[in-house]
């Protein structure tokens, strides 16, 4: 499993479930599922405008940089950059990995 740290109460991690087909995001301790079709790749995804992940708690979205912005409610918690993304990206396109956000 791969933990990425973005502040004291949210972290990304990668792992695997769902042959990609989910995204999964733990928002206080319960565990919203969305379903996304023909995710080829996080790049792909990340690449279009801001996604919502489960009801709106947690947002990804690509700022102009090569960045990728973790929001809650329009808040910037926490920004990926896309080094730490790469080792990681073959395995989510093939559907091996999924990706979960975590708010503790």
């Amino acid at each position: 499993m791969k933990r990425i740290s973005l502040n004291d109460k949210y972290e990304l991690r990668f792992y695997g479930c769902d042959q990609g087909r989910h995204l999964v995001v733990w928002r206080n301790d319960s565990t919203v599922r969305c379903r996304k079709e023909r995710i080829r790749s996080i790049r792909s995804f990340l690449d279009g405008d801001m996604e919502s992940l489960g009801k709106g708690s947690l947002t990804l979205r690509r700022d102009s940089g090569a960045n990728i912005q973790v929001l809650r409610k329009e808040e910037r918690i926490g920004t990926i950059s896309d080094d730490v993304l790469e080792s990681a990206l073959e395995d989510l396109s093939s559907g091996k990995l999924s990706v979960m956000g975590r708010s503790g």
